[in-house]
């Protein structure tokens, strides 16, 4: 694989125009030049962040609010070598990261990559604060494991219920993604690494002043990553271009202009992977390096993304923002795996189901390990999504019984829109493959490319609401934000059977929130936090039928630190929240003639009544000594029914931990760093007998990797990145063998120009 023609076009372009920037001010000896008055501006090279509008889109001190905030900075990214949103957020305390094949594969319906994070999916993600998927259960036509990380400043994460600025959603957490923004002072750098498994990646970030006074500034970022896979066979490669105009309409005023677009494509590598074990109860003989994909199942996507900002501050210090985004996403994949359908072949007799009988005359079964065959399932998507989201906000101060206080007030509005083509799932000769002999090879299933009459793949979802919220400043040591939301939803989609549609429609849903923060002292301060719970979810159970929306309540109180001048914070947080029709997981379907539009191998859902629930997150952020910077933490969540846990698929304990310490005397010039992660045994969170709930779980295990960096000269800096040191084998997720890496390890170079 090469690296395309329009990103290294790109890449000399930045180069040379940087070069010529200089040239050109060297041959302007004569000219007299207007005196530039610029801020200094300093890059950020902490753990931590001192403020966030993630929360309640007022500007506060982490400190100051009252719910749980982590965030993956720059710098982290950089001394991790988290290329991936995937990667970021496995970095997050308390987030864990569920997939089903591989990452960058697609099936029907989007990714089958999912997060968790106390004990719910996490449903709500923004780019700059505005909504940018569906919030809804359920696979929704999105692509974001794979956005590329080059082109955000910093990744933060609120914890818990977030229903004031996101609406629809769960007691898990809220991720936003900030993209980096242009700076006057011209600063560029590169970056070229090479690593396992032939993966070379280069990128460049190039910002500076485009006038004289600097109130017109660019920053463009550009990435290319290309290498095998871990497995026999597949490769990837991903490029994305990104550019930013920022500029100072006046002092008061400023606006900010953007695009991206990306390319991800992936070959020999799918959805899906090796059942544990089959219908007869026999364990899966295959490895982690083992490819249940065949060498024609591929995944291209390209996206497309521009959005616009406008800020200003009035006189009297009220702050107006308006925010648009549009993306569109263009996805074309064949997924297609063995080993994955473990049931028995059936067909219509008579007008009654009977099981197909093999020519040894025994019954016939798609996947049999006793004697290592198996059938090639696949299926091609072709999807086109396209988003919008807008939002308004005005925020400032007020005089109120002699004291100052805060209000914040806006509205939001999202709209995503599908309507594809819907192509059905389509199988091979039953048990014609040779598993111990398979290398990839297979003709495709006749019928493929052929649509389906019945309906299309469509997703329309809509999402506006408005929300309001004060902070009043009770006491010089006492602050309350209250506020709420109302929102309404509209949701549809098809998967190929107009019969079988999905609709939900809720008007005027309000969601209430309250916090409390009680400040001990300058350093420490104690709050709490409620708000309630309310989640259209597309899970349906047995029958069918589609689940009732999730209602409840969430609850948090805690102690948060902020150390050392802001480079340090802390939080220990106690949560609990209470949910109802919670859906969980009760089985999968065997076969399409189980129930009308079942489709075997899907799982289906009943609910939970009164689920409940607790935990606590324990994380501390920046640097806690000179030269020593870490972000980690430790978390416990439980969720109970009527006293039995529930969700067993997900971790109850988790720890985080990555720390970097610069030396000093004559190994000054070095950086070294180590990081940790551990997690409990997890299991299937349906009914099974001891032989499958033993098989469909994955074990307690610890994660190692580790770092250095050395800097050659202020301008150059070499690199070394392993992970997975003891080159730990782990699956990730309970029912089949999809894997988490191996040991791997990355050699880097960087330059600032």
């Amino acid at each position: 694989m090469k690296h395309h023609n329009l990103y290294t076009a790109m890449m000399l372009v930045m180069v040379g125009g940087t070069s010529g920037t200089i040239h050109a001010a060297e041959s302007a000896e004569n000219t007299t030049l207007p005196t530039i008055h610029l801020k200094a501006e300093q890059e950020a090279t902490g753990y931590t962040i001192q403020k966030s509008k993630s929360a309640t889109k007022l500007d506060l001190f982490l400190k100051e609010t009252p719910q749980t905030v982590s965030v993956i900075t720059e710098q982290q990214i950089k001394d991790q070598n988290l290329t991936s949103v995937s990667g970021v957020l496995d970095q997050i305390p308390g987030v864990y990261r569920q997939s089903y094949g591989a990452t960058s594969a697609w099936g029907t319906g989007g990714e089958y990559t999912s997060y968790y994070s106390r004990g719910s999916k996490i449903l709500n993600f923004q780019i700059d604060g505005l909504l940018s998927s569906p919030a809804i259960e359920g696979r929704n036509n999105n692509a974001l494991s794979n956005i590329d990380t080059a082109v955000f400043e910093n990744v933060t994460v609120v914890k818990g219920a977030t229903g004031l600025l996101n609406g629809s959603g769960l007691p898990s957490a809220s991720v936003n993604f900030n993209r980096k923004h242009a700076t006057a002072n011209a600063r560029s750098s590169a970056k070229v690494s090479f690593g396992s498994w032939n993966t070379w990646r280069s990128e460049i970030d190039a910002s500076q002043s485009l006038n004289n006074t600097g109130s017109i500034r660019g920053r463009v970022v550009a990435a290319h990553q290309q290498g095998d896979s871990w497995q026999k066979w597949g490769d990837s490669q991903s490029t994305i271009l990104y550019g930013v105009v920022d500029a100072d309409l006046t002092d008061k005023t400023t606006v900010s202009v953007g695009t991206s677009v990306s390319r991800n494509e992936s070959d020999g590598q799918s959805i899906h992977a090796y059942a544990n074990f089959d219908a007869k109860n026999i364990l899966s003989s295959m490895g982690r390096k083992d490819n249940a994909s065949p060498r024609w199942a591929y995944t291209h996507t390209d996206n497309i993304s521009a959005f616009a900002q406008l800020k200003h501050e009035f006189e009297n210090h009220w702050l107006f923002n308006a925010n648009y985004n549009f993306s569109t996403t263009d996805t074309e994949s064949i997924y297609g795996v063995i080993g994955s359908n473990t049931s028995g072949v059936y067909e219509v007799k008579e007008g009654k189901r009977v099981q197909v009988i093999g020519p040894d005359g025994k019954p016939l079964y798609y996947t049999n390990y006793e004697n290592n065959t198996s059938t090639v399932t696949a299926g091609y998507q072709h999807t086109k999504p396209v988003e919008h989201s807008v939002e308004l906000g005005l925020t400032g101060p007020y005089q109120l019984l002699g004291r100052e206080h805060e209000l914040m007030v806006g509205a939001n509005f999202q709209d995503v829109d599908q309507n594809d083509p819907y192509y059905n799932r389509v199988m091979g000769a039953p048990g014609v493959i040779n598993i111990k002999t398979w290398n990839g090879n297979v003709a495709q299933p006749n019928g493929l490319y052929t649509p389906v009459k019945t309906g299309n793949s469509i997703l329309q979802f809509r999402q506006y609401g408005g929300y309001l919220a004060t902070r009043l400043n009770l006491l010089d040591n006492l602050k309350m934000i209250v506020g709420g939301r109302v929102s309404n939803f509209d949701y549809y989609s098809e998967s190929g059977n107009q019969k079988n549609g999905t609709t939900i429609k809720v008007d005027h849903q309000f969601a209430p929130y309250a916090g409390l923060v009680f400040d001990l002292s300058p350093k420490w301060a104690v709050y709490g936090s409620y708000t309630s719970i309310f989640s259209p979810q597309a899970n349906k159970d047995y029958q069918m039928k589609l689940l009732d929306p999730k209602e409840g309540d969430s609850y948090e109180v805690g102690v948060k630190g902020e150390l050392f001048d802001g480079r340090v914070n802390t939080s220990l947080a106690l949560f609990q929240s209470a949910l109802d029709n919670i859906a969980v997981e009760a089985g999968k379907y065997v076969t399409n003639e189980e129930v009308p539009g079942a489709i075997a191998g899907n799982s289906y859902y009943r609910s939970a009544q009164g689920a409940k629930t607790k935990g606590f997150d324990i994380a501390v952020s920046g640097e806690i000594l000179p030269n020593l910077n870490l972000n980690g933490g430790y978390t416990y969540s439980e969720t109970k029914e009527k006293g039995e846990r529930i969700n067993t698929d997900i971790p109850k304990d988790q720890f985080k931990l990555f720390a970097t310490y610069k030396l000093t005397g004559a190994l000054e010039k070095l950086t070294v760093g180590t990081g940790l992660t551990w997690q409990n045994k997890i299991y299937s969170s349906y009914d099974m007998d001891g032989f499958a709930r033993d098989t469909n779980g994955q074990k307690a295990f610890t994660l190692v990797d580790a770092m250095a960096k050395y800097e050659l000269n202020p301008d150059i800096t070499i690199g070394l990145n392993l992970s997975n040191i003891t080159d730990k084998t782990y699956r990730l997720n309970t029912s089949n063998q999809t894997f988490g890496a191996p040991r791997s390890v990355t050699g880097s170079v960087s330059f600032k120009f």
